[in-house]
């Protein structure tokens, strides 16, 4: 009895499979360009403000990945994304930001479209590590 359970819903999950494959729109990299140049706009309640950005290309990845420090690669992305929707803006400015303003932009920004890694807590007694060891 437990194995044709099993079997139905592998069925169903082919079938939930095979329908999204059906309906899924095909790749545009156009329409893709297109929806990349938009300025986009997001209330970010913690400021009370609408804040006006642009999405992170993989052009722009070049200049965000230079910095090796993660806070000085956080403040990178934030000035080229508040850049796109504003060329006045400056990286002096955006360094010049109090950080609970410039933590509440990203948080919220950042969320729409960056993968952004946040730190898990740890199990007691485990230490965090740097880097992962391959040695056995």
């Amino acid at each position: 009895m437990g194995n044709e359970r099993v079997e139905k819903l592998k069925k169903g999950l082919e079938e939930h499979k095979a329908r999204q494959q059906a309906t899924a729109e095909k790749f545009d990299i156009i329409k893709v360009l297109e929806s990349a140049g938009e300025i986009k706009e997001k209330y970010v309640k913690a400021i009370d403000r609408t804040v006006r950005y642009g999405v992170l290309t993989l052009k722009d990845s070049i200049a965000v990945m230079k910095p090796v420090d993660p806070q000085q690669r956080a403040i990178v992305i934030l000035w080229k994304m508040l850049q796109k929707a504003d060329a006045k803006i400056t990286l002096e400015q955006v360094e010049a930001l109090p950080l609970d303003v410039a933590t509440a932009i990203l948080t919220e920004v950042g969320s729409d479209f960056l993968r952004l890694q946040t730190p898990r807590p740890l199990k007691t007694g485990l230490k965090q590590t740097d880097r992962r060891s391959y040695a056995a």
